[in-house]
């Protein structure tokens, strides 16, 4: 898991942070959290700032625009999204360890955006532990607030593309494997239609032995989860994938480069360079995936992506206890912001539970201009594979299956036959 940081300033300078946490945190064995800064001068930037530079009299240059962060509404305009969704829908978020500050910090990120209020007093919101209780919840993050940072972003993103969906942050005790696979469990019973996850610990040759049939039994409930991010190399191509994306029964969601179009439309995509992408060591493709997987390689394994969504140059969040200096206004940018953006696309469409994934695929056979295909870029500079790297048409390793084109993709068959 890994993203970037950019702390919002009105003045000239601003810090980029990229934190990457690998399979286990500082308190467990084979721990690996890497922190790197560098100063950034600061362009005008979306929302609540936008407002400040604009009384300023600035007007942004058109390199500085297409390089500002995306508030929600304007995610959602560069992917014809609309702002109401499906009936009774809940996003589920899966992080680690308690956000104490989750509540005011998804208040603050609403008023900013001027987002319908989203609480527990208005049964919008719940916080629960791995065993879908709301007591005890788990110790406050000790990594210095970086699994803060994902649980806050998780919760904000998937609101923001999704205002009418109910959103739910269930806490795991710890990042092993089957606390996270607890924790998503408790909330397809606890009644969530999505479930996203940021929480990338490398696969093992025991994943599917323990994980594949629980998941794939998750009925009501389509899973989305992160395929993380680059963490020895600035490119995601050419390492292990990650837990849980390369569970053939899970949406694994890869990074793009999002540029703006006029005005404030879609413009372009190129693969985002540290977006993971690669073959499963272990698990088989499912069958709606096998003729892709195996055009890019990966012979009869899963391949992942199946589809991404804007990763950089990021998106503004509200974020107390990251740990970082100032805030609490900062740019998230990573696979870490991708996945709930598709989790919040699916809560608009309204889910399809497990059948979602392969909805998706049949979707992009019957009708492929529902997606924006991804044809530039790479993930690894000395690969030339389909599997690293956008193809002029079909399916490619980063991006999968392409991009939103607005929800007609997502839409569940029963809500494409009403509407004909």
């Amino acid at each position: 898991m890994c993203l970037r940081l950019l702390q919002l300033l009105t003045g000239r300078c601003a810090l980029i942070v990229t934190l990457c946490v690998g399979a286990a945190l500082a308190a467990t064995p084979a721990a690996r959290a890497d922190v790197r800064l560098s100063p950034l001068s600061a362009g005008p930037s979306t929302g609540a700032l936008a407002a400040r530079m604009s009384t300023a009299g600035r007007t942004p240059s058109a390199r500085e625009s297409a390089e500002q962060p995306f508030s929600p509404g304007q995610i959602r305009a560069a992917y014809s999204l609309p702002s109401k969704g499906a009936a009774r829908q809940t996003i589920a978020v899966v992080s680690v360890f308690d956000d104490p500050y989750i509540q005011s910090d998804l208040n603050a990120y609403s008023r900013m955006f001027g987002l319908p209020r989203c609480t527990g007093a208005n049964h919008c919101f719940r916080k629960l532990n791995q065993g879908g209780s709301t007591k005890p919840l788990p110790p406050k993050d000790p990594s210095g607030g970086q699994w803060i940072t994902e649980s806050s972003l998780g919760v904000e993103l998937a609101r923001g593309v999704c205002p009418t969906c109910k959103i739910m942050l269930v806490e795991a005790n710890t990042t092993f494997k089957g606390d996270v696979a607890a924790a998503i469990e408790a909330a397809s019973k606890a009644g969530a239609t999505v479930v996203v996850t940021s929480i990338t610990p490398t696969e093992d040759a025991f994943d599917g032995k323990f994980y594949e049939r629980p998941f794939s039994l998750l009925r009501r409930t389509a899973v989305v989860a992160a395929t993380g991010d680059a963490q020895l190399s600035p490119f995601g191509y050419g390492q292990d994938i990650n837990f849980p994306s390369s569970l053939p029964a899970v949406i694994a969601v890869g990074g793009t480069h999002l540029n703006r179009g006029k005005p404030g439309r879609y413009g372009s995509e190129h693969v985002w360079q540290a977006s993971v992408s690669g073959c499963s060591r272990y698990n088989k493709a499912p069958s709606w995936q096998a003729k892709d997987a195996a055009k890019v390689g990966c012979g009869s394994k899963r391949a992942v992506a199946d589809i991404a969504a804007m990763a950089d140059p990021g998106a503004i969040v509200h974020i107390t206890g990251s740990g970082m200096p100032d805030g609490p206004l900062f740019v998230a940018s990573g696979s870490s912001v991708a996945a709930p953006i598709i989790a919040g696309v699916i809560g608009l469409a309204g889910s399809d539970g497990s059948k979602e994934a392969q909805l998706l695929y049949q979707r992009a056979i019957s009708h492929p201009r529902w997606f924006h295909h991804v044809s530039s870029g790479s993930n690894g500079p000395e690969c030339s594979k389909p599997i690293c790297k956008g193809t002029r048409s079909g399916y490619n390793g980063p991006t999968g299956l392409g991009t939103p084109n607005g929800l007609a993709a997502f839409l569940p068959p029963k809500t494409h036959a009403r509407r004909r």
